[in-house]
């Protein structure tokens, strides 16, 4: 399951992924009767890809998604998909803080990610020029996770 802060809960200002009433997405967990009312299930296995409709064009990936007002699903990704080493790997950040020059590095933590999955927030500001981004609040949902090539285009 994915981690989101507890206080997420309570607070309004957190910006949810909403799906539309249009998309295939919302249809297929929905299960809409006749008159509209959504008939949840606990679990919903998605047999093919699903066009993707609106703002869920803009990501690249969805982990926790709102259908209504208090009804969520999460998507679980199937384990031991991935594989632990990839071609060209890219050094992704935490970010930056006035303190970690006092320590003699640029950057509070460093890893190796692969650019082809959604593993970074985005970024913005400067990334080329000064060699360093800041986060950027302009996501579509808190918690959005992108791939490298999509922060290199939101810049």
């Amino acid at each position: 399951m994915h981690y989101n802060p507890p206080h997420w809960d309570s607070d309004e200002s957190i910006k949810r992924f909403v799906l539309s009433q249009h998309s295939d997405l919302y249809q297929k967990l929905c299960n809409p009767s006749e008159d509209g009312t959504c008939n949840y299930s606990t679990s919903v296995t998605l047999d093919s890809n699903l066009a993707c409709y609106g703002k869920e064009c803009r990501v690249d990936d969805l982990e926790v998604v709102q259908v209504a007002p208090g009804a969520f699903y999460e998507y679980i990704r199937q384990p031991c998909v991935s594989m632990s080493f990839y071609d060209s790997p890219k050094k992704v950040i935490t970010g930056f803080s006035p303190w970690v020059a006092n320590i003699g590095r640029r950057h509070t933590h460093a890893m190796c990610a692969d650019p082809r999955t959604a593993v970074a927030a985005r970024s913005c500001c400067n990334i080329t020029e000064a060699e360093q981004a800041e986060y950027n609040h302009d996501f579509e949902y808190h918690g959005e996770r992108v791939k490298h090539g999509t922060n290199l285009t939101s810049v």
